[in-house]
């Protein structure tokens, strides 16, 4: 047998490293990439760009082709750190008119915060313990977007879980906005076969609304997610743009578990709603891509009843 020695062939192992690693692109091959800690710096040159807002609260930014779906995509992922007691969440829901992301924000001095929830007829609503919205309408074409919720009474007291109307009616919690559908269940990733079997169905012609076409079809999607360490994810995914596809329910819940792998995630409102707003960043604070004005730009804001803010702690 013939031997060989390390350092003979250390320099074309050192060529063939460099060479192997210096393309910084994500193409798929890689089971897990975990989003790195604030520890890492501000600059990550992975998939994702990473802004540390400040303790607790880092911004991961994703801006590039994904070969997995084949597809541009722009998805911003606020990470709260729900184990520092610096910030809270705030529910807000007006009753009466719309308003945007960054107007309420700035109302509240808020640090960061996403859009709501679905409409008003069918969605549950409840804030600082006030049913705002009773989900009138809790069956029909829309029950997939209240057959879960998420609740809040505080950073160590939150979750997000399936319910009903009863469910979230008898509800102990002081902050409820349901939504749907559940895309990711105690790791079980329900996401992924929600919309079921659909070969030999034209998904484009069912109503708008009907679960499969909704969930089946890439959209502009708003996700919030609980991982087991504690860490609450503020997910937008951007749609309907050449820059930003958008994701199926099964594609935003794959990619989910690829990069964050949370213990529970449910999808609340998107499309035109999809919004993401942080304090002194973008435009107006707006960091992704609202398509509302069908521009590439941070300006197509729609005009909202429903938000989650971060804010500092009193």
């Amino acid at each position: 047998m013939r031997k060989y020695t390390f350092v003979k062939y250390l320099p074309f192992l050192i060529l063939l490293g460099v060479v192997g690693c210096s393309k910084n692109t994500d193409n798929g091959t890689n089971a897990t990439i975990t989003p790195p800690s604030k520890n890492e710096g501000p600059k990550y040159k992975g998939a994702w760009s990473v802004d540390s807002i400040s303790n607790g609260l880092i911004l991961y930014q994703f801006s590039q082709y994904y070969q997995p779906q084949a597809a541009n995509q722009v998805v911003n992922v606020l990470k709260l750190d729900l184990n520092n007691p610096s910030y809270k969440l705030k529910f807000v829901a007006i009753k009466n008119g719309l308003d945007s992301l960054s107007s309420v924000a700035s109302n509240y001095d808020a640090v960061a915060g996403i859009n709501g929830t679905f409409g008003r007829t069918y969605s549950f609503v409840k804030v600082e313990n006030q049913v705002v919205y009773p989900l009138t309408t809790p069956g029909g074409l829309h029950w997939w977007s209240n057959e879960g919720a998420f609740f809040y009474n505080g950073q160590k007291d939150l979750k997000i879980a399936y319910g009903s109307k009863d469910d979230y009616l008898l509800s102990s919690y002081h902050n409820i906005f349901s939504g749907g559908p559940i895309l990711i269940d105690n790791y079980n990733p329900v996401g992924e076969t929600f919309i079921g079997d659909v070969s030999g169905i034209d998904i484009d012609t069912l109503d708008y609304s009907d679960y499969r076409r909704i969930m089946g079809q890439r959209n502009p999607r708003t996700v919030i997610a609980l991982t087991a360490d504690n860490q609450l994810l503020l997910v937008t995914i951007d749609g309907r743009f050449a820059e930003s596809a958008g994701m199926t329910a099964k594609e935003a819940t794959e990619f989910l578990i690829k990069y964050f792998n949370p213990q529970y995630a449910i999808n609340m409102d998107g499309g035109g709603s999809t919004t993401m707003y942080v304090k002194g960043k973008g435009p107006n604070g707006i960091v992704n891509y609202p398509c509302d004005n069908k521009i590439h730009n941070h300006y197509g804001q729609r005009l909202l009843y429903s938000f989650i803010l971060i804010t500092k702690a009193d």
